[in-house]
């Protein structure tokens, strides 16, 4: 990491990243290498210097608009749209002199319309990214004219009339926009834990009154400032302990890992010119919340979910916010994400949560914090060296899975399991947990998918008679407020219903490809008021020709999950895994091997009936 970002910087270059950019944010310093980019650095190095926002005098208005936008006494409001325009405010303050103050006239068209082509063309971007060197795969029309929209506002508000080369200016305050907004709303949105908050008031009570709180005086306030850091903590992140930071970490112990082994803002020659700038208003705008808002908390029946995405993790479902106020984080795009890699990946294993699940929580230890996927101890050796494990993350609440469009939304999520698979290659293993889910007919993954694991999946319905006490069963694992208000979930577990009957009719018959393991719970779960059994064996693990089924000595909500290898069920399901695993390559080969003998075969036969349509098309006119 040292050599690639300091010692030996100048043997990386950018890559394809120019060339993926480019469209939106033109020529700036995100986009350049080498005597541009040593040229940009240099001009905006000083515009970024502390002394700069030393007063934090800048901050003030947009932070007082912030305020103003919250309820007074408190009340629920979705904090983090609020938050992009706020770092929106303060970066337009900071660069031109004069915000555009979007807290302030949120309906003024021109600042949505700019927004709106800023996140559109911001998740092009993020998409092409994903793609590398075929990253011209994504664009289109829709990406030309959102960047178009974005540059033109830039230009008639930012751009003086006098400036010799507009192009280059314009392209140097997107970057910076980009930069100065996105990032720092997503930090502020990731800080706000309730079990910190009280700690964290205590010590911002020592501060003097408000105009007399400094750059300085933040940067003094040490638990503020490891909530901050404990912010941007990449290891066993699902865990929020500000305290790490005052222990002994093993980083702190040596002098490489001091300067290596922590790097939000990167490090060596491109660290980020807008650290200190980030971090300050990040510090102002929470100490001025906490010292307005007596208590900042969740919901009741919310709570956050870890969501990992492209840079940055901005979640797209929003922040609740209670003021006294609250953070509810929930995910609402599907996506993929690479959580471990071998060193020759030949096989994919992903990992699908079900119903009201998590992609990383589902399958993660609550005692240990360990997702037994992603740890190299955990999976076996001669697994380990050849697989790449990918979690699909997707909205997986009720309402989202069983609403009145149930079909469409699932189909929409399984196309994108699809497309970023093949994006980044075929997958080989597939690996599904809980709720059955409606698979349609996506031609590659079906060829390339060799092996399933269902954990506590329920496959059948249950018969009326029983319906209210499997009822009383799912109102233990989901939100009461969810059952109340979706009765379909009901009618949807029926052995008649409408969602189970269209996964039978799509799955079944595509089962005989495939090397099918069912699990079943054998420990009860914990609903509440008494122990039961969620989904019952029948329904679990049908009795079917050509497939696997076991019982794990689990109840349903750790049926995924291993603290360590002698966890219950671990030896049972890595065996699977690991049998799958070693069957899976000479039979895909041979499957793709078929499947383009077929496709060259169809090829010719569509050929020939082209040709003999064109034969017949000129007999006529010579007939004429």
């Amino acid at each position: 990491m040292e050599a690639i970002l300091s010692s030996k910087f100048a043997d990386f270059g950018n890559g394809p990243r120019r060339a993926i950019t480019f469209p939106m944010f033109g020529d700036g310093i995100f986009t350049q290498d080498g005597e541009p980019w040593r040229h940009s650095r240099d001009i905006l190095r000083p515009q970024l210097f502390h002394r700069q926002y030393e007063n934090l005098e800048v901050f003030e208005e947009p932070l007082n608009d912030l305020l103003t936008a919250l309820p007074e006494k408190g009340g629920i409001v979705d904090l983090q749209p609020l938050f992009f325009r706020y770092t929106l405010d303060v970066t337009t303050a900071f660069l031109f002199g004069d915000s555009i103050r979007s807290l302030k006239s949120s309906d003024n068209a021109t600042e949505n319309v700019f927004a709106r082509a800023f996140d559109l063309a911001q998740g092009y971007v993020a998409k092409r990214f994903r793609l590398l060197d075929l990253y011209w795969l994504i664009g289109g029309k829709e990406f030309r004219d959102a960047c178009k929209m974005v540059h033109r506002y830039v230009f008639l508000k930012s751009v003086a009339k006098s400036c010799p080369d507009r192009e280059a200016l314009r392209g140097q305050i997107i970057n910076i926009l980009a930069a100065g907004r996105d990032t720092t709303a997503c930090m502020l949105s990731w800080t706000l834990h309730p079990h910190v908050m009280e700690k964290l008031r205590a010590e911002i009570a020592q501060l003097p009154p408000i105009e007399g709180v400094d750059r300085a005086a933040l940067r003094d306030l040490k638990y503020l400032q490891n909530v901050m850091k404990e912010n941007l903590y990449g290891m066993d992140a699902e865990i929020f302990r500000p305290e790490r930071w005052d222990e002994e970490l093993p980083m702190n112990q040596d002098p490489t890992l001091q300067k290596w082994g922590y790097l939000p803002f990167n490090g060596g020659p491109r660290i980020c010119l807008g650290m200190d700038f980030a971090l300050t208003e990040v510090a102002y705008t929470i100490v001025r919340m906490l010292q307005r808002y007596p208590i900042i908390k969740l919901p009741n029946g919310e709570r956050v979910d870890v969501t990992r995405l492209f840079s940055p993790c901005r979640d797209s479902n929003g922040i609740t916010c209670k003021t006294s106020a609250e953070a509810t984080i929930k995910e609402e795009r599907a996506t993929l994400t690479t959580v471990f890699e071998g060193e020759d990946p030949l096989i994919d294993i992903v990992a699908v949560h079900g119903l009201n699940g998590d992609a990383f929580r589902t399958f993660t230890a609550e005692k240990t914090g360990k997702f037994w996927l992603e740890d190299s101890d955990m999976l076996p050796h001669d697994l380990k060296g050849r697989c790449r494990v990918l979690t699909f993350s997707y909205p997986a609440s009720v309402a989202s899975i069983l609403g009145r469009t149930s079909s469409d939304r699932i189909l929409q999520h399984a196309t994108t399991l699809v497309a970023e698979l093949v994006a980044d290659r075929e997958a080989l293993i597939y690996s599904a947990s809980r709720t059955g889910q409606k698979i349609e007919h996506i031609h590659s993954i079906y060829v390339s998918t060799y092996g399933i694991l269902f954990f506590g999946t329920p496959h059948q319905g249950t018969s009326k008679t029983n319906l209210a006490t499997f009822a009383q069963r799912m109102v233990a694992l989901v939100p009461s407020k969810v059952v109340d208000t979706d009765s379909q979930l009901l009618s949807a577990l029926q052995e008649s219903s409408e969602v189970l009957q269209d996964i039978t009719d799509n799955f079944v018959p595509m089962m005989k490809r495939f090397r099918i393991c069912f699990f079943w719970e054998q420990e009860k779960t914990s609903l509440g008021v008494k122990w039961d059994y969620v989904v019952t064996e029948n329904s679990a693990a049908p009795i079917l020709d050509n497939t696997d089924r076991a019982g794990l000595r689990k109840d349903h909500r750790n049926m995924c999950r291993f603290a360590t290898r002698a966890s219950p069920g671990y030896n049972l399901v890595v065996a699977t895994v690991l049998r799958y695993s070693r069957e899976a390559p000479g039979t895909i080969t041979r499957r793709w091997a078929s499947e383009r003998e077929i496709l060259t075969s169809m090829r010719k036969q569509e050929a020939m009936e082209l040709i003999k349509g064109v034969g017949e098309m000129s007999g006529e006119k010579l007939k004429q």
